[in-house]
């Protein structure tokens, strides 16, 4: 028996992450290999805040190898069992793959994915707090557009 009181999860105040939008150059790219065959892409932005202070943001995405080659064939997450692995890698093709990176090197003009040619390049951003049911105290990537002047 606890000799704290109890509390919901309502009546406890959450510090939301603060929102930007605007341009932010990219200022490294890692990979390095993952649990479960996959591979962790790291992306850091560096932007400046209204208030002019400096700040960067790392954007993290796992990825499988294959799904990197001309021979791989996308699965619809749609059409496997939700909770099996086949759907966790079709999910994680579709959001990653598919949305994510297809679009940040579409916006910089890029015919083909090849993170070595990302450092240094500006793109336009917008960050915001994650969704309540993750942690909204954390920003997460929420779009990638063209740099804007």
């Amino acid at each position: 028996m606890s000799i704290l009181g109890t509390v919901k999860l309502t009546d406890v105040p959450v510090d939301k992450a603060p929102k930007f939008s605007g341009n932010a150059t990219i200022a490294k790219v890692e990979t390095k290999e993952a649990a479960n065959d996959k591979v962790q892409i790291d992306i850091v932005f560096d932007y400046t805040r209204a208030d002019g202070s400096e700040a960067s943001f790392t954007d993290r995405g796992f990825v499988k190898p294959e799904w990197f080659s001309s021979d791989y064939v996308p699965v619809d997450p749609a059409t496997t069992e939700r909770g099996t692995q086949e759907y966790r890698d079709a999910f994680g093709y579709q959001l990653n793959v598919s949305k994510k990176y297809r679009k940040i090197f579409h916006v910089l003009g890029l015919e083909s994915i090849d993170f070595d040619q990302l450092e240094g390049r500006t793109v336009g951003i917008v960050l915001g707090p994650q969704s309540e049911n993750r942690d909204p105290s954390h920003q997460e990537l929420k779009s990638v557009t063209a740099p804007r002047n």
